[in-house]
């Protein structure tokens, strides 16, 4: 029977329910039963102890026997919770002074408190419809801000005595069914949460060394076998993360499973006394327990970690120091909520840049699951048949954060209908709803650990998340691209040691199989001397092998008219291939990428397929004026993507549209990003684009885009300023906007590519190397080796290889280099030649340094590795383009095409440029020669002026005198276009894009002090 304890005396309440007060009102008191009733509803473990949720109890609170909390909600091995209601606005003082309060029944402290604004004319309705509204989702509308402790030290009991309040300003809305998720995600202080994996990962990478020190190498080497991996001291690092994860769920078993009865002791009993530690043979005999009833995933790799030749005493030692650390966390309470792999994988790995695994922080991966699981549809959530026929895969895992945020995901909304069937939803998600593979060991073995966390008490027979092998031929979860099943590598593994007698199994996933593939996937490319499969340990015959291999399923995939991948961009285009074979019709794609995808030329065919084969293709990205990333350890831009497979019987999206948003910040907290993310699928119900506002402030903004192309760049991401993306749009367009003054000038020459105007020359791979590269000429790169040229160089074959920030500063320039040609007579020679010109384009433009993105160069030169010729016969069109190109305009149109992985700088590749949209400054009509005659008159005044960099151009006079001279080049200057033009500079240049978070150029701009 389910109990609400309000702690009243009913005398003390109205003939219907209501206390005493204003005559046919509501009192507050009432309500808070009512909501009490509701929260208890939305989750299982809430509703099967009737002391989860109390109500107006009083005498709940050391110390302050006359204090009654509204709501206190506590959860199984988290903290307790308090919620404060008030009519209207959140009450925010009741919540403070909550914090820091002891629990009487269980001596654990209040660390976060959730303030409720409850509408005012709720108080007028009857007691039926208010809990007949509470009980629906959306039925009410209420208001939350939450206060919580900031936790200094690494024990709970350690706080300080200001709470944090979030959000610092406002209150976000929502349900009942968001403040059940709210509190449970409060729960946790996020201090606590940082301190802890940060402390893990430093005990664990100790106890790895120990037990280096005490091992014989051929033992070290087995294990690392055992594991999949190819070093040992890594493999060491991996097994005591395997470990102390593995006592976590010991601890866990021991308490709440069948286990005990079948003779699982607890750790403390594995201990002779409370001071020894425990013996590898007792670890076995409990593991081997557990494995002949569970988690496979999990304690196969740790039993295969135990090597028979470990030391005795020194591996007991470590077990049992794992053991404590593992008893240690939790005892602070943290419950499911702690993700460890953030925090342990970039200390762990050797090969982590090799491999570019990026390990995706937990607010990311909530807020791209929370909106990947959104766009599912035809299930209902209540019925444990159709929830439990979901299918969900990761294909790159790492640690199964992504994994773990969908599941967890799921899971709360079959929850949340009060009809949920949590152990019987585990038992089918992890036997075949759930798949995550990753070529780590430890990766895989932690995901399965995250997942099963959420129902230990539940067995499940197997499962289908396991490492898969790129040795030997081997493409790790690329098998995938024409397979159906791969080998788990570690089972494999397992099953020929003489200790366990365990069979390797087949990991399958069928093409057209799965409703979400949601990844991180690896960035590697064959570029800056890494090449792809160049993992720690594997030779290069083997790194040979797995090439071919892959080689041949992407000949495969293009014979099929498969655009998707490209090899210059990396693996990011080939998994995701992978998810599109994987994703059934109505499925959902849902992926972190380099912001390289949304830009590179490299990432055309992504672009183009994802238009073809998708419907509410949509791209967020974030624009932090300083650095921040959604992946850990990374400095590169990153953007989430998400779309829905398209039947095949249906029709390609007629607009070729992109829902682009950009974000202010990236969400710091679960807690943050799950209502970010509820505010921009608010915000898309508008058609056309707009603010994205939570707790009554902007986050960001959006706008959805026609291409020009299928293959056309997703020019808005990255771009804050709604305003600027107009004008940008704008610019591609063939005309100067700016919305706030209603101003639409349209230029009187077309806007095409760069390569129907001038010719492009030649790349730098085909042009040459500098004579010091020993690695490049012993390649043979280019025809020329360059060398530095001086002032007193007489130039024979000049080039312009590199930039200088500091000599670049006015349009007209002279060659950095000066070549020698390995062969006068062969045809690469006349062809590179013939690529010489006045004109070059910056290829690799940093705003934040660099004046120029394109040069006059005395005399004609070649390119290089920093700048590509432009070749025409007219000086004219080149002189019109260099003007061009150097305007904000220009720049603008540059910074929104190019890519901009890297803050502050905008890179074009060969292809990238070809297609760069420009006026046609080469038109036979009046206006082209309008535009040439201009420039011709203008260019030698403005060769003498010295330009400041790019992300300056709002203070720079002489960028301004460019900006004037392009404004009558298109025959659109007047008071209005300057005083626009004027805006436009200003809001470009605080663009993060622009000014890249360069601190001395943040400051010039007044955005830090």
């Amino acid at each position: 029977m389910v109990r609400v304890d309000t702690g009243l005396y009913m005398g003390q309440m109205g003939f219907n329910g209501a206390m005493s007060g204003q005559s046919g009102q509501m009192h507050e008191d009432t309500f808070n039963v009512y909501l009490a009733r509701a929260l208890r509803q939305r989750r299982k473990v809430w509703r099967e102890d009737e002391d989860a949720v109390q109500c107006e109890r009083l005498h709940t609170l050391i110390g302050d026997k006359a204090s009654r909390p509204d709501i206190i909600v506590q959860s199984p091995d988290s903290y307790p919770v308090v919620v404060e209601t008030e009519w209207n606005a959140p009450a925010d003082g009741d919540a403070t002074s909550r914090i820091g309060k002891v629990l009487l029944r269980n001596m654990l402290p209040i660390r976060s408190a959730i303030a409720v604004g409850v509408p005012a004319e709720v108080r007028r309705w009857s007691d039926q419809e208010v809990e007949e509204r509470l009980r629906l989702d959306g039925g009410i509308e209420l208001r939350f801000a939450c206060q919580m402790s900031e936790v200094s030290g690494t024990s709970a009991s350690e706080s300080s005595e200001r709470p944090m309040r979030w959000p610092s300003e406002g209150w976000v809305v929502g349900d009942v069914s968001d403040l059940a998720e709210l509190v449970e995600d409060v729960a946790a202080p996020p201090a606590l949460l940082e301190r802890t994996t940060l402390r893990v990962a430093e005990q664990i990478t100790g106890y790895a060394g120990a037990l280096s020190d005490s091992l014989d190498k051929d033992a070290a080497s087995d294990i690392a076998h055992q594991l999949g991996q190819q070093s040992s001291e890594q493999a060491l690092r991996l097994a005591c993360c395997i470990w102390m994860t593995s006592w976590r769920l010991h601890y866990h078993l021991a308490r709440v499973s069948g286990l005990r009865e079948q003779g699982l002791k607890p750790i403390s009993e594995l201990r002779a006394h409370p001071d020894a530690p425990v013996t590898l043979s007792e670890v076995r005999r409990a593991w081997n327990l557990i494995l002949r009833y569970n988690y496979k995933s999990i304690f196969l790799p740790a039993l295969a970690a135990l090597h028979p030749r470990l030391p005795e005493l020194n591996g007991a030692e470590v077990l049992d120091g794992l053991a404590r650390l593992a008893e240690e966390v939790i005892s602070l309470r943290l419950g499911n909520s702690i993700d460890f792999a953030g925090e342990l994988f970039p200390r762990l790995l050797d090969d982590r840049e090799e491999t570019a695994a990026h390990y995706t922080k937990s607010a990311s991966a909530e807020m791209l699951a929370a909106m990947a699981v959104s766009r599912l549809s035809g299930f209902d959530w209540g019925s444990l048949d159709s929830v439990s026929g979901l299918r969900v895969a990761d294909l790159a895992c790492g640690t199964g954060t992504l994994l773990r945020s969908t599941y967890g995901r799921i899971r709360k909304l079959h929850d949340a209908t009060g009809a949920g069937e949590l152990p019987a939803l585990h038992q089918r998600m992890m036997e075949g709803g759930l798949t995550g593979l990753d070529i780590n060991a430890l990766a895989s073995h932690m995901t399965a650990a995250a997942v099963s966390s959420f129902d230990m008490a539940t067995p499940y027979e197997s499962s289908n998340i396991g490492s898969v092998g790129v040795s030997g031929g081997k493409t790790g979860s690329l098998e995938l691209l024409d397979q159906q099943e791969v080998v788990d590598v570690v089972g494999e593994a397992v099953s020929t040691s003489e200790h366990l007698a365990m069979n390797g199994g087949f990991l399958s996933v069928p093409d057209a199989s799965q409703d979400v593939v949601i990844q991180n996937p690896p960035y590697t490319r064959a570029q800056g001397g890494r090449a792809v499969f160049a993992l720690a340990g594997l030779s290069e015959r083997q790194r040979e092998l797995s090439r071919k291999a892959l080689a041949r399923k992407v000949s495969k995939l293009r014979a099929e008219g498969n655009r998707f991948v490209n090899g210059h961009a990396g693996f990011g285009t080939h998994f995701s291939a992978l998810a599109d074979l994987k994703l059934r019709e109505g499925g959902v794609f849902a992926s972190v990428l380099p912001l390289t995808a949304a830009h590179a030329d490299t990432w055309s065919g992504f672009r183009e397929e994802m238009l073809a084969r998708y419907e509410r293709v949509t791209a967020i990205a974030f624009v932090s004026d300083l650095p921040s990333s959604i992946s850990a350890d990374t400095d590169i831009g990153e953007i989430l993507v998400l779309a829905t497979k398209r039947a095949s019987d249906g029709e390609s999206d007629p607009e070729s549209s992109v829902i682009c948003i950009n974000l202010n910040d990236y969400p710091e907290t679960i807690v943050e990003s799950k209502h970010i993310a509820k505010a921009v699928e608010s915000a898309l119900d508008e058609r056309h684009g707009g603010t994205i506002a939570m707790a009554g402030r902007p986050v960001g903004s959006w706008t959805r885009i026609k291409m020009l192309q299928p293959r056309f760049p997703w020019f808005p991401l990255g771009t804050r300023n709604m305003t600027l993306a107009c004008t940008l749009a704008g610019l591609f367009a063939g005309e100067f906007r700016f919305d706030p003054e209603n101003l639409r000038l349209p230029f009187p020459i077309p806007v095409t590519s760069l390569s129907s105007v001038l010719r492009v020359g030649e790349s730098q791979d085909a042009i040459g190397h500098l004579r010091t590269s020993e690695r490049s000429h012993a390649e043979g790169r280019g025809v020329f080796a360059f060398d530095p040229a001086h002032g007193n160089t007489t130039f024979t074959y000049p080039s312009m290889w590199s930039a200088d920030s500091n000599a670049q500063r006015k349009l007209k320039v002279r060659p950095t280099h000066d070549g020698d040609p390995d062969d006068r007579e062969g045809e690469r020679f006349a062809r590179v030649l013939d690529g010489k010109s006045n004109l070059v384009i910056a290829t690799n433009y940093r705003q934040t340094s660099q004046s120029l993105a394109a040069a006059w160069v005395i005399p004609s030169a070649l390119g290089g590795r920093q700048w590509t010729t432009l070749i025409h016969d007219e000086e004219a069109v080149k002189k019109a383009m260099a003007i061009w190109l150097n305007s904000t305009l220009g720049l603008m149109a540059r910074v929104g095409y190019a890519q901009t992985t890297q803050r502050g700088r905008s890179a074009m590749q060969q292809g990238a440029i070809r297609d760069f949209p420009v006026p046609d400054f080469s038109g036979a009509g009046e206006a082209g020669q309008h535009a040439r005659t201009t420039a011709e008159h203008e260019f030698a005044r403005l060769s003498e002026l010295e330009l400041m960099p790019g992300s300056l151009a709002w203070n720079d006079p002489a960028r301004h005198e460019f900006d004037k001279v392009v404004l009558a080049m298109l025959g659109i200057a007047g008071p209005a276009a300057e005083d626009a033009m004027d805006s436009v500079r200003k809001l470009w240049c605080r663009e993060p894009s622009v000014h890249g978070g360069n601190r001395k150029v943040l400051r010039y701009l007044g955005i830090l002090q």
